[in-house]
């Protein structure tokens, strides 16, 4: 068995076990769904969970969003930005630049103001350190988008850095 299948098996073990004690909310579903998400992790490996979210291909840091969403919750947001930071410096002791391909299938509006604060902590970490990662990035292709993602980059890019905006590739 492959072991994101064995990750995500994992999870949605999790996830299903936390629904069958917690009734699902039709209404006021992100508390939940942070709630969830952490009971989640405390069942599985978290060093593994991270390892299949933010994965490595060359000089591409590979961001799988259908398992970001099922564990991403406030309590967690610091490790998995040290975690693609760590990834990151793996990719750069390779190579002089690196690109990032985000795969958003699944991405509602809801998501976005659910996960902002995780973007916001990456880029100020990333602002903030010694290693100049913005500098050497070169592309991030956002792939399997919906519609509304062009709106959300013009309006939430100019918040984490005016510089990032064209390094931007929808697809």
């Amino acid at each position: 068995m492959d072991q994101e299948d064995d990750i995500l098996r994992k999870i949605k073990g999790a996830k299903q076990e936390f629904y069958q004690t917690n009734q699902k909310n039709i209404l006021f579903k992100n508390k939940q769904k942070f709630e969830c998400a952490a009971s989640i992790m405390s069942n599985v490996n978290e060093e593994e969970v991270f390892k299949n979210i933010f994965q490595i291909e060359n000089d591409n840091l590979i961001i799988n969003y259908s398992i970001f969403k099922l564990i991403a919750n406030p309590s967690n947001y610091e490790k998995m930005a040290n975690f693609v930071f760590k990834t990151t410096e793996q990719i750069l002791d390779k190579y002089e630049i690196y690109n990032v391909r985000v795969f958003i299938s699944g991405l509602t509006i809801s998501a976005v103001e659910r996960y902002k604060e995780f973007v916001k902590l990456v880029s100020s970490m990333g602002l903030n350190n010694d290693k100049g990662f913005l500098k050497r990035l070169d592309k991030v292709y956002i792939i399997d988008c919906p519609s509304f993602v062009d709106y959300v980059l013009k309006s939430i890019v100019p918040l984490i850095d005016n510089n990032l905006f064209h390094k931007f590739i929808l697809l």
